[in-house]
């Protein structure tokens, strides 16, 4: 295992992050991500599919799925370490060797899921019983069934939990899910404290989050993770450098650094849900107001400081009835059906038509009303009151649903 360094999400990460350096650690895979490939930004939601009608969709940093109505599971984009879940032949991207699918393949077996989380290099889903699937790359125990190997066909994670939700980390390893008592199990290479019971070391099957109290809602950042309690109370764990715990404190201004376990956000406000971005956090109270935290142009606040280190609200008043963190980007969708997006803007993944970073909320530009949104990597997907899954941003591997040639 070799350590390959740190890419801090900054207005320049454009290209270091497509380069590859968002891996933060080389888990005996040889791994080296060539030139970005040539590829159309699309910075409007574009129709994935006109045959394939979804129940669900998931994004991770280059790749997205969507499960048919019947059951069924389909993927698309890169599909370098078998994230696709496809044995089906896949193209050659422009200027790359890896495989990849401009439009959706059919995931390997006969396995129906009802939810999907997809992750920076691997993708899991729950069955109608709760237990979770996951397949891709696995040799850090990403796969959470206590082998470190990939595979491109759904493995069954192990310890025979039955999940309600499930959320993996468009930037790192680390996938966690909640049980119906609330309990929060994580798995995957852990370096930060992600797994949030007390170590650094990681597990190749589910462990058990050290919580003070039954979580409703849970999500993983790129090195930080946070749950909400029964009780409406949020903390987080792992990485703090830019405030991204919310504990008053920051650990690039001296501050508090690190918690192997979970930590309350400062000032007592109530939320009913959380969702970890890349370096910061973006939570909804009871009501459906959204307040951020962590690196300031992603907080949706143009009066934040660098390191926002306590919840600042977003500005616009709006109310959302889910949010969802990407990268360095958040979207949230509105009572209306309606999605606003903020943050960084590469490729268009705000969908306002622009490719200008936007530190407040701007309304994707469409028509369509939706049930769901997946702010990822360097792309967002949505799925649409008619079934229909939207993505738009970069497409370098073909996350969007088209080759990276197609205009």
């Amino acid at each position: 295992m070799r350590n390959s360094g740190r890419c801090t999400a900054t207005f320049l990460f454009t290209v270091v992050m497509l380069a590859g350096c968002y891996d933060e650690t080389d888990y005996g895979d040889g791994d080296t991500v060539g030139p970005v490939p040539e590829q159309t930004p699309f910075p409007r939601p574009v129709l994935v599919s006109t045959v394939h009608k979804f129940s669900a969709v998931g994004a991770g940093y280059h790749h997205s799925c969507g499960i048919e109505d019947d059951g069924s599971t389909w993927c698309w984009g890169s599909n370098e370490w078998g994230q696709l879940g496809s044995s089906e032949a896949m193209q050659r991207c422009a200027g790359s060797n890896l495989d990849c699918s401009g439009t959706p393949v059919r995931v390997n077996g006969s396995i129906r899921l009802v939810t999907l989380a997809g992750s920076i290099r691997h993708t899991c889903g729950l069955d109608p019983a709760g237990q979770a699937w996951c397949w891709g790359f696995g040799l850090g125990g990403q796969l959470g069934d206590g082998q470190r190997a990939n595979s491109s066909q759904p493995v069954m994670v192990a310890g025979g939990h039955r999940f309600t939700r499930l959320t993996g980390s468009i930037s790192a390893f680390v996938t966690c899910g909640l049980t119906a008592d609330g309990s929060a199990w994580c798995w995957g290479p852990d370096t930060d404290g992600l797994l949030g019971n007390g170590t650094r070391t990681g597990s190749p099957v589910p462990a058990q989050v050290d919580a003070p109290a039954p979580f409703i809602s849970i999500s993983v950042g790129q090195r930080h993770a946070c749950g909400v309690s029964t009780a409406q109370d949020a903390y987080c764990w792992g990485i703090n450098w830019f405030g991204q715990l919310g504990v008053g404190s920051a650990g690039g201004n001296g501050g508090f650094s690190l918690a192997t376990t979970p930590v309350s956000v400062v000032d007592g406000r109530k939320f009913r849900e959380i969702a970890a971005g890349g370096e910061h956090t973006c939570a909804l109270t009871p009501a459906g107001a959204a307040f951020c935290w962590g690196v300031a142009h992603l907080t949706g606040n143009r009066g934040a400081d660098s390191y926002m280190a306590r919840p600042i609200a977003v500005e616009g008043a709006r109310t959302f009835v889910s949010l969802s963190a990407g990268f360095a980007h958040t979207c949230g969708r509105t009572a209306g059906a309606e999605l606003y997006c903020w943050g960084e803007n590469w490729g268009g993944k705000l969908g306002n038509g622009t490719t200008t970073e936007s530190i407040v909320p701007v309304r994707v530009d469409t028509q369509a009303r939706f049930t769901d949104v997946v702010a990822a990597g360097t792309h967002t997907c949505a799925l649409s009151t008619g079934h229909d899954v939207f993505c738009w941003g970069a497409n370098p591997w073909g996350g969007v649903g088209r080759l990276p040639t197609d205009p």
